[in-house]
């Protein structure tokens, strides 16, 4: 069961409309390449995540935009939570740093901010606080996340796994 203080955090974002939807997604690729050159720029790759992760890393900003994208013509609070947790279970699990994340967030905000109207961005901007704000807690959620099983342990069973 996904982390019930994430569920409350995230269940409360509403889907953003068709306009800011259509306006994030003809800007994503834009977004994205510019977001890479940001974070190749702070030259700290070793303080996010091992070298040899670097094109898998690039993939997942492609992944991470195109999901966005998804998530913002049709929200589920259920499946974004499973989905971002399951996320960061896979990358942490290969040696991603949650600081990654908190590096990468608000130059995506930045990024948007300069990118889409004040009235798309203020209907995107929230998603990305909430992830923002919930890092270390989605950092913690992934402990319990049963791949084998395609789903989370019950707190309990988590820590025996």
């Amino acid at each position: 069961m996904p982390d019930e203080m994430l569920l409350k955090e995230f269940g409360v974002l509403r889907q953003p409309g068709a306009e800011a939807a259509l306006e994030y997604a003809a800007a994503r690729g834009s977004v994205q390449a510019e977001l890479e050159a940001v974070m190749a720029e702070r030259g700290a790759r070793s303080a996010y995540y091992p070298e040899h992760l670097s094109a898998m890393m690039q993939d997942n900003l492609a992944n991470h935009f195109r999901y966005m994208d998804s998530v913002f013509q049709l929200y589920d609070v259920r499946s974004f939570v499973e989905t971002v947790t399951w996320v960061f279970a896979t990358y942490m699990g290969r040696g991603v740093r949650a600081e990654y994340w908190k590096a990468m967030l608000p130059e995506c905000l930045d990024i948007l901010r300069r990118r889409l109207t004040l009235t798309s961005f203020a209907e995107i901007a929230p998603f990305y606080e909430a992830l923002l704000r919930n890092v270390d807690r989605f950092a913690l959620a992934r402990e319990r996340f049963d791949f084998g099983a395609g789903a989370f342990l019950p707190k309990d069973e988590a820590h025996e796994a």
